[in-house]
């Protein structure tokens, strides 16, 4: 595992992803969305939560416009980028269940009302798992701009028809560090950060669309990550 990956950072169940088949399934994903979203445990006492955004399609893009899915692991380099939708559905809307305490630390379970907004997603992660490394380096974060509504990568068989990216920072920053870059160098898992794409989906759409593509230049990294 990388550094920085520790258990107060990810639910236990770190790859709970869906299956082909449509199943859920540990380890079954080998990519997966997580938000830290606030005030999802009650009106008097709130503290952070965790919350999975599952995989729901992946597949392999290459440079000529080439598409492939379904593929046990998508390739990241000079010819080709991996895309990767999430859903959002499992993020809270409307009214959630909650736990409150009063300054006796008596609880109680009730329905609260919940209002998902930007300033609420306090950080969110990308994780993947890079299975081989033809050349250690970085990789580039990218999402697809869509308007409310619409869905450019509606079906996991059909290329992606993204006609605008949503450039992130030049290169894919790290999660437990946002201020710094986190090359590949290995392979394992990896956790990059994406607070700011999530930020933009919330109220948009119900569903995330990544594209990791390598670094331009020297930095370019070659590398192979796990698909669903």
């Amino acid at each position: 595992m990388h550094r920085g990956f520790h258990p107060r950072a990810l639910p236990r169940r770190v790859a709970l992803s869906w299956t082909r088949t449509g199943t859920l399934t540990l380890w079954s994903g080998l990519a997966l969305c997580a938000a830290l979203l606030a005030g999802c445990t009650g009106p008097t006492y709130s503290s952070p939560s965790w919350i999975e955004a599952p995989l729901v399609a992946d597949g392999e893009l290459g440079a000529t416009g080439s598409y492939a899915a379904w593929n046990p692991t998508l390739a990241v380099n000079a010819s080709s980028s991996a895309w990767l939708k999430f859903s959002l559905d499992s993020l809270p809307s409307g009214d959630i269940d909650t736990v409150s305490w009063d300054s006796d630390t008596h609880s109680s379970a009730n329905r609260q009302p919940y209002a998902l907004t930007p300033a609420k997603v306090l950080s969110a992660r990308l994780v993947v798992l890079v299975q081989n490394v033809g050349r250690t380096g970085h990789l580039r974060l990218a999402m697809a701009d869509e308007a409310a509504g619409q869905d450019c990568y509606a079906l996991e068989s059909e290329r992606p028809d993204c006609s605008t990216l949503t450039a992130g920072t030049t290169q894919a920053r790290d999660a437990d560090d946002p201020a710094a870059t986190l090359a590949v160098t290995h392979a394992g898992y990896y956790s990059f950060d994406v607070t700011g794409f999530v930020k933009q989906r919330v109220g948009q759409g119900r569903h995330l669309s990544l594209v990791l593509r390598p670094e331009a230049g020297a930095n370019a990294a070659d590398v192979a990550i796990g698909a669903k």
